[in-house]
């Protein structure tokens, strides 16, 4: 049964009407098998990580952005999702990297310059996406391992040097979408670079 408040002239102001969805043809709310949108598979967390895994794999970039290192099926589907499922309003990698709040801005005051500071407008969805990116993609040895130990050399800490490696990242994925190529750890040939 599902109580329903109807508005109308003939009926006092705050009347229930109940409503028996079953007697109007709709089935499987008060039954036995719960509709399959309701499965408890589809409620648990697992459920709804395969449900995005599933949906993200047909997306045509999907394989290129697995490919990349620290990319897997439910950061790429939030990336598609906060960049909109394109690129075209990101007219470079810097673009792409400021809207992710990678970028940092200037904090100057009169004749004080060079001050940079973490921007306090940006896309958090994304800046965790490439965040994470980073994070995992260190694990392994790889380009990303080598950038994020060459960062701790330079006396950076580990969240600036996994913040650096994340606006490397940037760079990475941008590129690999504009070209429309798979990771490779060996950077293209020239010829490749200049198509």
């Amino acid at each position: 049964m599902l109580k329903a408040t109807l508005k109308g002239p003939r009926l006092a102001p705050g009347t229930r009407l109940k409503i028996d969805l079953e007697d109007h043809g709709v089935t499987g709310l008060s039954g036995q098998q719960p509709h399959p949108i309701f499965r408890p598979e589809r409620a648990s967390p697992q459920g709804y990580q395969r449900l995005k895994s599933e949906r993200f794999r047909a997306h045509p970039q999907a394989a290129i952005i697995e490919s990349m290192p620290g990319m897997g099926p439910i950061l790429g589907a939030e990336f598609v999702v906060a960049t909109g499922s394109s690129l075209a309003s990101f007219a470079t990698s810097g673009h792409l990297a400021a809207y992710a709040g990678l970028v940092p801005v200037p904090q100057d005051s009169g004749r004080v310059t060079g001050n940079l500071r973490r921007p306090q407008r940006y896309n958090r969805r994304l800046r965790h996406v490439f965040y994470m990116a980073a994070f995992s993609s260190i694990k392994a040895e790889g380009p990303s391992r080598a950038f994020y130990e060459r960062k701790r050399g330079e006396r950076l800490t580990h969240t600036q040097a996994l913040l650096a490696l994340a606006r490397r990242l940037v760079d990475v994925l941008w590129a690999l979408l504009r070209d429309g190529r798979f990771f490779t750890a060996a950077p293209p040939p020239p010829a490749a670079r200049a198509a």
